[in-house]
């Protein structure tokens, strides 16, 4: 298992890998064209990477390798980007995203010695499966790290602090790195996220809608998730941070 990972890693950093197209049947004719083309977002982002950032090293941005990150943070540095569950929801929601992985990595987490006691405690027929998906992963995610959580090369990057204060946010993230940075620099980083301040959520199906103010970042769920969804969310939330059991 772990070979088979470090290849596939290996592969990345090595600038020798290749990405899935990522089409999906409800894109609309031009984007699939693109994307066939010339590829998705990763793809783009990474034969980028190889042409001219190269020297910088490189980024790897995957939401499910928080769960290989005791193990990546043997050999490097790790940064979790964390966010309150309504806000998640609201963008599993937005996106259409299922957490189709759950059974699995149930399975993969108990092998690793993580105590789970009643994985379906979050089943329920009256809400959206997109809902369920982001409170399951939360749940994972709780879960997993604390075995994580004293990690010296891990960094716990509060997006909720980005949104608040993210000049501050920025600047604690650039320091655990060791990264050399300027007012002029952080104030350009700050100004590039910020989008407009006229859209207050992102549109619905883009992934990274660089358009919208990522002030409201954690506030715009409330447009997207209706009053039983909230109430769901937010019982589950209090639950598992005390680490009750519905």
């Amino acid at each position: 298992m772990e070979n088979d990972f470090d290849r596939i890693l290996g592969n990345l950093l090595r600038f020798n890998s290749s990405f899935k197209l990522g089409i999906k049947k409800s894109d609309p004719f031009l984007k699939k064209t693109i994307k066939y083309v010339i590829g998705n977002q990763s793809s783009i982002s990474f034969k980028k990477a190889k042409c001219f950032n190269r020297i910088n090293g490189l980024i790897v941005k995957e939401p499910l390798l928080v769960f290989a990150s005791q193990y990546l943070s043997k050999n490097y540095k790790v940064i979790m980007c964390e966010r309150p569950l309504l806000p998640l929801a609201g963008s599993f929601k937005r996106m259409s995203w299922t957490f189709s992985e759950y059974n699995r990595l149930l399975e993969d987490l108990r092998r690793s010695g993580v105590n789970i006691q009643n994985s379906s405690q979050f089943d329920n027929d009256n809400i959206s499966p997109f809902v369920v998906g982001a409170v399951q992963f939360f749940y994972l995610y709780r879960l997993f790290k604390k075995k994580i959580v004293n990690n010296d090369n891990i960094y716990f990057f509060n997006q909720n602090e980005l949104a608040v204060n993210p000049s501050n946010a920025i600047m604690s993230l650039f320091d655990w790195i060791n990264i050399d940075y300027s007012e002029s620099d952080i104030s350009h980083i700050v100004s590039s996220i910020s989008g407009s301040n006229e859209n207050k959520s992102p549109e619905e199906g883009v992934q990274h809608d660089l358009l919208y103010d990522k002030n409201y970042a954690n506030e715009y769920f409330n447009s997207i998730l209706n009053d039983d969804e909230i109430k769901y969310v937010k019982e589950c939330e209090a639950l598992i941070c005390s680490g009750g059991e519905i």
